[in-house]
């Protein structure tokens, strides 16, 4: 299946990949989340790395779930462990990712947006509200990647000059 995604600019937060203009009330809660996310002296860095998983997230979102405007809020409330692994297959499949660091990362800020979007929008997740089902879902995670053996030693990001100043 091939998916046609266009990319909408916000100037000040990048892009982040919507098809047509039927995702763009996803896209706004992706946005005010990154503005949220300000602090710290690696916001920056932060911040691509935020949208690039979001990005990641929309895409699998789209392919996958046929996500609209009519249904996002829907979707997301019905992420349930086995669809949260399959994103994390599909961000494997798809980006040639090699670092289990890289994944842990992706559903770090996968789980912070759903933190913001319940605590925020009122949209809640039995999956990310329930420390029970996230123990479940680390284990189906690591029991479905097990095949893409992985690098688990840590991936180091290139040293700023803004580190020193």
């Amino acid at each position: 299946m091939m998916v046609v995604l266009v990319k909408f600019v916000d100037m000040e937060l990048g892009e982040i990949p919507c098809k047509e203009e039927k995702t763009m009330k996803l896209k706004e809660t992706f946005n005010s989340f990154l503005e949220t996310e300000t602090e710290g002296k690696y916001f920056e860095s932060s911040t691509v790395t935020y949208r690039r998983k979001l990005e990641v997230f929309c895409e699998y979102l789209i392919v996958i779930g046929n996500l609209s405007d009519n249904n996002w809020e829907d979707i997301l409330r019905g992420m349930n462990e086995k669809k949260f692994a399959d994103s994390a297959i599909y961000y494997i499949e798809n980006y040639n990712i090699q670092f289990y660091s890289t994944l842990d990362n992706y559903f770090s800020v996968i789980y912070s947006y759903f933190r913001y979007i319940r605590d925020f929008l009122g949209i809640s997740n039995n999956t990310i509200d329930s420390e029970e089902k996230l123990k479940s879902l680390k284990k189906l995670i690591h029991a479905k990647t097990k095949d893409y053996n992985l690098i688990t030693k840590k991936q180091k990001s290139p040293i700023s000059d803004d580190v020193y100043n």
